[in-house]
């Protein structure tokens, strides 16, 4: 009987411990503090475009040409070592009238990073967006959204707003631009941020030919739909 308390004493102890371990991975990847919106706050029929991982040329100038034909505006969450290497194309999103936003510098993973690492990813990135003429405080967005406490920290030190992605066009992998464009009508709504890739984080040449593509058709079946398009800045942060 004794050893029947003790195996149930410690098999309630391992649950316990799985669930603050739980409680704590939750904690890192979203956690409750620094400002943070996946969403505009808004219920007309507004949507943003958001394109993640760039510059990457052509892709970038591909996808600016349809924008600008539509006079669609978007917001570029763009790499600080991929601007490095491509400051003409940045250049050219800032020209475009788009709004230009912080992706970290090396899209690390930023809950393994430690505080002044993580500083450094967003802080590196800002003076290179400065370099090219963009004006600041930059909306930033963690690589795969994940913030962790060291990155919600600085955001909450720093007044920074974290921006988050309410539908997806899982254009990472080779797709149809047809496939890209059905994934994000299928979840889009009014105030949706949507999330597409002008670039890979892990390929500085990345094709992107679907998201160009996904582009030149999502415009006119949002537009049939009663929607127009915005920056993330074009709405309030929340409170």
């Amino acid at each position: 009987m004794a050893s029947r308390r003790g195996a149930l004493r410690l098999l309630v102890a391992a649950g316990a411990l799985t669930g603050l371990v739980a409680i704590a991975a939750c904690s890192v990847m979203a956690p409750p503090f620094g400002a943070h919106r996946s969403s505009l706050p808004t219920n007309e029929r507004v949507v943003a475009l958001t394109y993640d991982d760039g510059p990457n040329p052509p892709h970038t100038e591909a996808i600016l040409e349809i924008l600008a034909r539509e006079q669609v505006p978007a917001t570029w969450f763009v790499m600080g070592a991929h601007v490095e290497a491509h400051p003409d194309s940045a250049r050219a999103i800032l020209a475009g009238g788009h709004e230009l936003a912080n992706h970290t510098w090396s899209h690390s993973v930023l809950p393994a990073l430690s505080i002044q690492q993580v500083r450094q990813e967003f802080e590196r990135t800002d003076a290179i967006l400065e370099e090219i003429g963009a004006t600041g405080p930059y909306r930033v967005r963690a690589p795969w959204t994940a913030r962790g406490l060291q990155a919600a920290w600085w955001l909450a030190e720093t007044g920074r707003e974290h921006v988050g992605v309410s539908a997806s066009g899982w254009d990472w992998e080779p797709s149809t631009g047809r496939e890209v464009a059905d994934r994000v009508l299928r979840d889009v709504a009014p105030g949706t941020i949507v999330l597409l890739h002008d670039g890979g984080h892990d390929r500085p040449d990345a094709d992107r030919s679907w998201t160009v593509e996904a582009t030149a058709l999502l415009i006119p079946a949002l537009r049939a739909q009663g929607y127009r398009f915005v920056r993330i800045g074009d709405l309030p942060a929340p409170e």
